[in-house]
């Protein structure tokens, strides 16, 4: 049996060779930096978030039990 290639060869494009269209105004990195500063940002509320809940969860359990005393 002989080989055959499954798309001919042309010699203007490389079969392998992806095709990335370029615009203007955005960069050719996948990810530029403004989302990663945006997704840091959140990551850093959510954190903060999780922090002063479960701070207030702990407060809240300790008032609970009697071990909490605001004078």
């Amino acid at each position: 049996m002989e080989h055959k290639p499954l798309r001919g060869s042309d010699a203007e494009s490389p079969p392998f060779s992806p095709e990335i269209k370029k615009s203007g105004t955005t960069s050719s990195k996948i990810v530029n930096k403004r989302t990663i500063v945006i997704a840091a940002i959140v990551i850093l509320v959510l954190v903060i978030l999780v922090i002063v809940l479960g701070a207030l969860l702990g407060a809240e359990r300790a008032k609970r039990k009697g071990k909490f005393n605001i004078h």
